[in-house]
Order: C-alpha cells, then structure tokens, then sequence
C-alpha cells in the first residue's frame, strides 16, 4: 500500500537470432552480451530483464562471431503497462530468480538501494545484508535521504536476524554523526537505543542514545521519534523503581502531538492501517501485518 515505485519485467528479443532458430540455422558460434543500462548484464539469447524503477533506460546488444562484432543500442522506456495488467499482476516473489543474479557492485548506488529494498520485500534477508553491506562499502554518489534508508534498513535487518545485535548498533552509531538532517540523526539514535535496550540489554548505553534524541536533537527531531525516545526514558525510570522521573518523561511524552491530521484525516488513516493489516494477513505475511500494528498502536495510542 505504500509504493511509489514499481518492478517491471521486460523481455528482449534478439531478433537476428531468433529468426534462425525458427528456420532451424544453427548458431555458428556467435554470442549475445546486453547491457540493460542499470549496470547489468546478460549473455542469453532472449533475455528476461527485471527493471527496479520506472524510467528510460539505455540498452545495447552486441552479436559477436570471433572478431566480427555487431552492435545495437536503443533507449528503453520501462514503464508498468496498467490496460495489460488489470488482471494479471506478477507477484514480487515471481522476479527473484533473475534480480537475486544481478552483480550489484558493479550497478548504480541507486539501483543497488532498490535492489535492497526488492529483497526486503521478498523476506530475502541474507540478500538485503549482502547488497547492503556492499552498498554502504561504496556510498559515493548517494544522497544523504537514500543512504539513510539504507543504514536503516540494513541494520533492522540485521536486528531481525538476530545473529549480531551489537554490529547492528555499532553500524546505527557509526553513521549517526554523518547525518547532516537532525531527522536523520535522531531516528538512528533511536534505534540504536532499542537495540540496547531489547537486546543487548545494555540501559545505560540505551539511555545515552535516548537522551541524544531528547536533548542533542530535541526540537529538531521527528515527533513520533521524540515521543519514542521520551516513551522509552519512562520505561527506563520505571524499571528503575523511580516513578517520578518515569511519569515526568511519560508526561513529555503525553504533550507532543501524534500528528497534525484532522479528525477526518485520522478517520481515513485508521482505516488505511486496519484495511492494510487484514490484507497482509490474508496474504499470509506475518511481518508487514506486524509492523503496520506496530505503526497503528504509535499513531492511536
């Protein structure tokens, strides 16, 4: 429910080739090298090619016979097509297969972000490590709201897996400091806090990265994400047996606005996340039906 942006599954037919195949000419050793114009490649004679964005795309095919080459290049518009798709759309899950190929070092930053964000939706988490870990070792080129998605979503990832939780901190913390937009900052601290928190079960760290959020970032901060930090302050101070300090964060917390929806915008919302939730459990997909619970229960506390 939240997509912007669209897979698209294209065929490219190499016609020269084909055209022999019908009549039944075998090859004389040529070859076929395409270029997709996303930074991949394929040697098929007929390639399927998913494209991870809308958009126009340089594609080449080179027809190689020992020295002897021949070259076609076109510009590509990828685009969904909505008349043809009415009713037969693919699943996600159906394009695995051939994006699971790509080689994404050698593919843009941003279409290696894409390919990360494809993989979190098809539940691949090993996939979304590999192309994240990759991403992040070659960051030129992204900007700072791109590299943030990534951070954060490599290293929820990681906290999902479960295998290194202090790693997924230490990538949180390590690119805290590199966020020009307080926003940015301030979500990273956050959590890294949860992750101190929950599962290193280290408070005194947790409260650090807590307190970045309420006082280093303050005002500046997202609110949801300063009510988070006051939210988790409380709970610290209630473990704490110090209910006074606990009722004073939980009381700063109470006083910032959720949103600034109107009650009509709050109506439809609600009933955008109840909509959504029943869908992905019919869909059978446990972890968005999770997480959409988890974003209702902050927005309609």
């Amino acid at each position: 429910p939240d997509a912007t942006e669209y897979v698209v599954k294209m065929r490219f037919v190499n016609l020269a080739l084909e055209e022999r195949a019908r009549h039944a000419v075998p090859l004389q050793g040529e070859t076929c090298r395409w270029s997709f114009g996303d930074g991949t490649t394929s040697t098929d004679v007929s390639p399927e090619h998913v494209y991870l964005a809308e958009g126009d795309y340089d594609v080449t095919l080179v027809l190689a016979q020992g020295y002897d080459e021949k070259k076609c290049a076109m510009r590509v518009h990828v685009a969904r097509d909505w008349a043809r798709e009415t009713g037969n759309i693919d699943l996600r899950e159906a394009y695995y297969d051939i994006v699971k190929t790509y080689d994404v070092t050698r593919m843009p930053p941003r279409q290696a972000y894409r390919a990360m964000y494809f993989f979190e939706r098809v539940a691949k988490r090993d996939d979304v490590v590999r192309v994240g870990q990759s991403l992040l070792a070659r960051e030129n080129g992204l900007d700072e709201d791109t590299l943030f998605d990534a951070v954060s979503l490599l290293a929820e990832t990681m906290r999902v897996q479960g295998a290194d939780f202090p790693a997924a901190r230490k990538l949180l913390t390590a690119y805290e400091p590199r966020m020009k937009d307080p926003q940015h900052a301030a979500a990273l601290a956050l959590a890294a806090g949860d992750i101190a928190m929950w599962h290193v079960k280290d408070l005194e760290a947790a409260e650090a990265d807590y307190r970045r959020v309420i006082f280093t970032y303050a005002d500046k901060a997202d609110k949801m994400t300063l009510r988070k930090a006051l939210v988790r302050m409380g709970d610290i101070y209630r473990w704490r047996h110090d209910g006074e300090k606990a009722r004073e964060f939980l009381r700063k917390a109470q006083s910032i606005p959720v949103d600034d929806r109107t009650p009509v915008q709050r109506t439809v919302r609600a009933g955008f996340l109840a909509r959504s939730i029943e869908e992905f459990l019919a869909a059978g997909d446990m972890q968005f039906a999770y997480g959409t619970l988890v974003t209702w229960a902050w927005e309609f506390p």
